[in-house]
């Protein structure tokens, strides 16, 4: 024991130092996409009309989706639509190339909606918290210091354990303390804040490391299914004539209760293709796989974000499935489904149409969950503020160990240097 601790200890060093620039960056970016879902809720919801006079019904939503595409031109059909329980909010449009439009349901008023600056500097944070806004080199150093990461969280809670099992040994390295000198202070910050902050930065590593390498997430998680979410369901007729957006929509709303917003996504643009969604700001909240690069090619991917649906298209033309979200409250993670084109009826949840054992079942809702439980949405705005708190805590840590392999190096030079006057023999 008296050898592998400073063993130990070198290592925690060596890794710090190493990987400390990288892993402050990701930090840094990962605290300030905490809560990327509230924040863009609030910045592109669209603005609440006056309340809709007494005894006036809404507007039919196809009349709504028809209001809503009379300026897109030719050919050109709504690929999301998003709609609220709170009547004085408008229906959201969407057409491809991020194209929105704010529509009233009960004057049929359609207001263009421009994509918001939030969004942009997302997507630049993403960038940088992904691949150092280098591309796929900055991923493989992203990827490699997250390996180092979860190796400092894990040898840092062992290195914490005081030599002492006593009260107040464990107290003097669990609570922080003020007033101290500068390098009592950084050790006594790196302890506390490493402890508390220990878990929840190791679960980030982890489930950062899922989806920064594809083959570790296969052999936690196995194979992957493919992008169309499996073999498709039985109950999928692929000659089937899809019904309509607005069709799908309503079936939806008349089947679920209690639900604050809902957003069902077609993908069908221009000539059908796949819907623009909201460019490469965040992954599927439930889906957990990300849609563009390798698996893991960023903690939130590319297509719809928080109570957003995409097209989950399958092998060939006619294999496309259609995902639906609803949004019961705000602090919660909402719930994610695909329906069935034709029917409009809900399929069954991931590895569930695989018709494989409850093992495989079980896995591929840990994968769904993987994402989620990285940026702590799984719990809702209480498990993002974990994630941001462990994030901050993840800077301080990063701070105190690069001030104290500092003070360290300058001892030691001081202590070899020769004092002025000194003899030298």
């Amino acid at each position: 024991m008296k050898t592998l601790r400073p063993l130990l200890f070198w290592t925690h060093l060596v890794l710090g130092v190493a990987a400390g620039g990288v892993i402050l960056i990701t930090v840094v970016t990962g605290s300030l996409m905490a809560f990327q879902t509230q924040v863009l809720a609030w910045a592109e919801r669209p603005a609440a009309s006056a309340p809709p006079a007494p005894g006036v019904a809404p507007l039919p939503l196809a009349e709504i989706l028809d209001r809503a595409s009379e300026r897109q031109g030719d050919g050109v059909r709504p690929s999301a639509v998003t709609v609220f329980s709170d009547p004085r909010i408008p229906v959201r449009v969407e057409f491809d190339g991020g194209r929105w439009v704010a529509v009233d349901a009960h004057t049929g008023v359609a207001t263009p909606l421009e994509q918001g600056r939030a969004r942009a500097a997302f997507r630049w944070i993403e960038n940088c918290h992904r691949r150092l806004g280098s591309g796929e080199t900055g991923a493989r150093i992203v990827g490699v210091s997250t390996v180092a990461f979860l190796s400092l969280c894990v040898s840092g809670l062992v290195l914490w354990f005081p030599r002492r099992f006593t009260a107040k040994a464990f107290l003097g390295v669990m609570r922080p303390r003020l007033g101290l000198p500068a390098r009592a202070r950084d050790w006594n910050w790196h302890n506390a804040v490493g402890f508390w902050c220990s878990l929840p930065l190791s679960v980030m590593a982890f489930t950062g490391l899922v989806m920064a390498f594809h083959g570790f997430g296969d052999w936690i998680y196995g194979p992957r299914p493919d992008r169309g979410g499996g073999p498709p369901s039985a109950a999928t007729d692929p000659t089937a004539r899809p019904l309509p957006l607005a069709e799908l929509v309503s079936r939806v709303v008349n089947t679920t209760e209690g639900w604050t917003e809902i957003s069902v996504r077609t993908g069908e643009g221009r000539g059908g293709g796949p819907g623009g969604g909201r460019g490469e700001g965040r992954g599927n909240r439930n889906g957990g796989e990300p849609r563009r690069g390798r698996e893991g090619g960023g903690s939130r991917g590319e297509g719809p974000s928080g109570p957003e649906a995409r097209q989950k298209g399958g092998p060939g033309r006619g294999g496309r499935m259609i995902e639906a979200s609803v949004q019961k409250a705000a602090w919660r993670l909402p719930e994610t489904f695909r329906i069935e084109p034709s029917t409009g009826e809900r399929l069954p949840g991931p590895g569930a149409e695989a018709g494989t054992g409850t093992d495989s079942v079980f896995r591929s809702r840990l994968r769904a969950l993987n994402r989620p439980i990285h940026t702590g949405e799984v719990g809702g705005v209480v498990g993002q503020a974990v994630t941001f708190l462990a994030s901050c805590g993840g800077m301080l840590l990063v701070y105190t160990g690069f001030s104290l392999a500092l003070r360290r190096v300058f001892s030691r030079a001081s202590r070899t240097t020769v004092p002025d006057g000194a003899p030298l023999a």
